[in-house]
């Protein structure tokens, strides 16, 4: 942070804290449309405040409160596709929040896993009938296609902008973060 202009550090501060209060929002919104209760989705809302959005660590540029907004978005996305509208959109948006999520903070993906794990089992359980398979292809290829096409237009389009050059040689690998939790 030496070398950054105060003005910047501001914004970036600035733009974490407005990161964390539509965070807080999402939270409320998604515990008020699964319980329908005014006062859990508020007490939910109260305990986020007292523990995330009242952190000190606010004033402090890193990437985790940049990177917690994307697996949220794809949550709270997630969780509107129960009644089959836009679909396809929906979950080539999850594709592309993920990919951003993962480019942010790498354990990201997880977020991911969960919800095609989770789209998997609500499948297995359910009537699994040749339209059921069709419309989990359809999520699937969606969300596929969109985390590809977005890691294709950040390789070729913003990366090469940057003019930043990446040493393959120390960067991690995917799996290499995947691989993390399996150790002791």
């Amino acid at each position: 942070y030496v070398n950054m202009k105060p003005l910047f550090l501001i914004l970036i501060i600035v733009f974490q804290i407005l990161i964390t209060a539509f965070i807080s929002y999402l939270v409320y919104k998604f515990v008020l449309d699964y319980s329908h209760s005014f006062t859990l989705a508020f007490s939910v809302w109260l305990v986020y405040i007292l523990f995330i959005g009242l952190s000190p660590w606010k004033i402090i540029p890193y990437s985790d409160s940049t990177g917690l907004l994307f697996p949220m978005l794809v949550i709270y996305i997630f969780s509107t596709t129960k009644n089959n509208k836009k679909l396809v959109l929906k979950y080539a948006l999850i594709g592309l929040f993920s990919f951003l999520g993962y480019k942010i903070k790498p354990q990201a993906i997880f977020t991911l896993i969960a919800v095609l794990i989770a789209e998997l089992l609500f499948n297995f359980f359910r009537k699994f009938d040749k339209q059921t398979c069709k419309q989990l292809a359809v999520k699937f290829v969606s969300v596929a296609m969109a985390f590809v096409l977005s890691s294709s237009v950040f390789s070729t389009f913003i990366v090469p902008k940057t003019q930043i050059e990446i040493d393959e040689n120390i960067s991690f690998s995917m799996a290499h973060f995947l691989m993390m939790g399996l150790n002791n």
